[in-house]
């Protein structure tokens, strides 16, 4: 992956759009492709709880649903790390690890990634091979397509664990009673 480079990859739920953790202009162009408010943050798809932690701090309920639920479809927002914030100035951080073994592989081998739904904001998310290469080819150095059946077609569970508390932003692929189950084990 080179240094200002936009990639389209599958994920377990959907095709993301993706750049490197702290690549700005390649940031800034993914909020401008999308349409997307720039005070909505973009999560970070990682390849593993060890590289998650290096910008995000788990409290324990957190590392329980991370433990739970990692890898697959459930985001958690996390005070962000000394470190991260003096990069990004950001106090929270939305992190997932896919279940997709490509994907994964991908992550570890290029960090973190920024990565968002594949549309245009407020559009549902785009599977049709011929539409992404179409609309997105232009943008991107790569795009990794896969059939349309292996993708869940449902967003992931969202929820805010950046305080002692754990709050649902979004349910998804997750319910809130399989959350309350891992939590309270």
């Amino acid at each position: 992956m080179k240094d200002k480079t936009l990639v389209i990859l599958p994920t377990d739920t959907v095709y993301g759009l993706a750049a490197k953790l702290y690549d700005q202009a390649a940031l800034n162009l993914i909020y401008q492709i999308k349409g997307r408010d720039l005070n909505k943050q973009i999560p970070v798809l990682c390849s593993n709880l060890e590289q998650a932690k290096k910008i995000g701090l788990f409290s324990n309920a957190a590392l329980k649903l991370a433990k739970c639920f990692w890898p697959g479809a459930l985001t958690i927002v996390l005070k962000s790390t000394e470190e991260h914030f003096k990069i990004t100035g950001e106090k929270t951080i939305a992190i997932r690890i896919p279940d997709h073994k490509e994907t994964l592989n991908f992550i570890q081998k290029n960090g973190p990634l920024r990565t968002t739904s594949l549309n245009h904001s407020g559009e549902p998310p785009l599977f049709d091979e011929k539409t992404i290469e179409e609309r997105y080819r232009k943008f991107v150095d790569q795009i990794f397509l896969q059939a349309e059946s292996s993708f869940s077609h449902q967003a992931s569970t969202v929820v805010d664990a950046s305080n002692n508390n754990v709050k649902i932003i979004r349910l998804g692929h997750l319910k809130e009673e399989d959350l309350l189950l891992c939590i309270n084990k």
